[in-house]
Parts: structure tokens; C-alpha cells; sequence
């Protein structure tokens, strides 16, 4: 059973949900940015921010009880 929405336990896993979300795409965006995929660092951190504010979206936007935060 996931946790009511905008609770503190919601929260910390939906703040864990996020800062997973943007570790993955650190490591994808600095990768795409050796390959010369991206031309700048402000472009993987552009994509970390809009990927992080998908994720929390994702969070608020999901039924209750389906485990997705």
C-alpha cells in the first residue's frame, strides 16, 4: 500500500523517486555529452531538471495505491 498523497511518508518517497530519477540521468546525460550527443553541460543539466520534474509529476499525477512514488 503506497503512502496518502502529500503525507511525509509520500513525500520522502517521492523525494527518493526523484533523486533516483536524476542520478540516472546524470550518468546518461554525461555519457550523451562524451559522445557529443549534447553540445554543453548546461544541456545534461537541463535534462536532469526537466527529467527530475517528470518524475515528481509522474508522482502526483498516479492513482493512489499503484506504487509508482
Amino acid at each position: 500500500m503506497s503512502p496518502k498523497r502529500f503525507s511525509r511518508p509520500w513525500w520522502v518517497a517521492t523525494g527518493d523517486r526523484v533523486a533516483r530519477t536524476a542520478a540516472q540521468t546524470v550518468v546518461f546525460a554525461i555519457g550523451a555529452n562524451l559522445a557529443g550527443w549534447l553540445d554543453n553541460w548546461q544541456q545534461v543539466l537541463v535534462s536532469v531538471f526537466t527529467m527530475s520534474l517528470l518524475s515528481f509529476a509522474h508522482a502526483v499525477a498516479a492513482p493512489p495505491g499503484d506504487g509508482s512514488s
